[in-house]
């Protein structure tokens, strides 16, 4: 990246910055119609840099498409566009990642937009009671105002319709996009076991205080493409880390879900967390949880590294920057199955820890 496209992605930033979007909504298919002038010499330096693979793989999109149409662009500018955007994305991964993470406060659009909406847990959650979920699980209705949920797999999407099957709307918090006023009802239409886990003491909760369950499932690549592990391991998937303790008189869990390896200087996690006040002795099917959430955890440079090289099963990884994606309140502890299943993407590696922890084979 030479100093006068460099140049170039900051002026845009600053309009981007100005306007109060991201780079994703303002290069949006169905919100720019025309290119400034810093937009179009972008557009034209990125068209000479348009790399072979790039063109291979990208340029089918838009001989079959009308995408940037409106812009009266040729294929070739189009497909810079687009490039453009995620040169965009990149240069400023990590401020953009870490302002994706700020809580919602009182002057945040959608909350200036409708004060009945309630915050919750720092302000990272928004409060369903008195919503509905539309049928894609992208959109949390109101009487008075439309939220549009956040999610960072689509498989979130199915898990957010779950919790409003498994729970009353006053004990789900969900994140939201804190910027999105648009009220628009558009939505998109979307290993190896390195040491298992124990599976006897889940049945009574046996864990005594202060002492510690662990198991590490790690993906290594398959030798035939056909086998199931092929395609979690051709997305990256690494590994799945899950750790029970008993804090006092309280079981809690935590599991991970992290790549084999960092994307740029970004490192990303995702985290399921549950709390069971249920005593020792107490059946699993009988216990409930005081609460599940689901978290993204993202770690830079260093943090990444050592995240990688380390293991929860010692001592927690501190993230970079987080923000919580979604809690459920008072809810059976055996809905942790069907939330894993939905939260995490290494389908193979989740249905090694749940057959090892609890015999369960992935639902139909």
């Amino acid at each position: 990246m030479d100093e006068e496209y460099k140049d170039l992605l900051s002026a845009i930033v600053d309009v981007i910055n100005k306007q109060g979007l991201t780079a994703t909504t303002y290069f949006a298919h169905d919100r720019i119609f025309e290119l400034n002038e810093k937009d179009n010499a972008a557009v034209q330096h990125r068209r000479m840099h348009i790399t072979d693979k790039e063109y291979v793989d990208n340029i089918a999109l838009f001989k079959e498409t009308g995408m940037y149409g409106q812009l009266g662009l040729d294929v070739d500018e189009r497909l810079a566009l687009f490039l453009v955007s995620f040169d965009i994305k990149r240069f400023v991964e990590i401020g953009e990642i870490k302002r994706s993470c700020l809580p919602l406060n009182q002057d945040s659009p959608i909350i200036k937009r409708d004060k009945t909406l309630r915050l919750g847990y720092d302000g990272e959650l928004l409060s369903a009671e008195g919503a509905s979920l539309d049928s894609s699980g992208q959109l949390l209705v109101f009487p008075s105002s439309i939220c549009r949920t956040v999610a960072i797999l689509n498989s979130h999407f199915e898990l957010y319709k779950t919790l409003f099957d498994i729970a009353d709307a006053a004990n789900i918090y969900i994140r939201v996009d804190g910027s999105d006023v648009s009220q628009s009802k558009e939505f998109t239409i979307l290993e190896e076991v390195i040491r298992p886990i124990d599976p006897k003491f889940i049945q009574t909760l046996d864990l005594r205080r202060d002492r510690k369950k662990y198991g590490i499932y790690e993906l290594q690549k398959p030798v035939d493409v056909k086998d199931p592990r092929w395609w979690d391991y051709s997305h990256g998937y690494g590994r799945l880390e899950v750790v029970f303790k008993r804090n006092r008189d309280s079981l809690s869990c935590m599991i991970e879900e992290i790549p084999r390896e960092m994307s740029g200087r970004v490192l990303r996690g995702l985290c399921l967390h549950a709390t069971c006040p249920d005593e020792v002795g107490t059946k699993f099917d009988d216990a409930t949880a005081e609460h599940i959430d689901g978290a993204v955890n993202y770690y830079f440079d260093s943090d990444a590294t050592t995240r990688i090289n380390g293991s929860i099963q010692y001592s927690e990884c501190d993230a970079s920057c987080r923000t919580h994606l979604f809690r459920i309140n008072k809810v059976k502890l055996r809905e942790l199955i069907n939330i894993s299943h939905l939260f995490f993407g290494a389908t193979t590696l989740v249905s090694d820890w749940l057959g090892d922890q609890f015999g369960q084979s992935p639902p139909a």
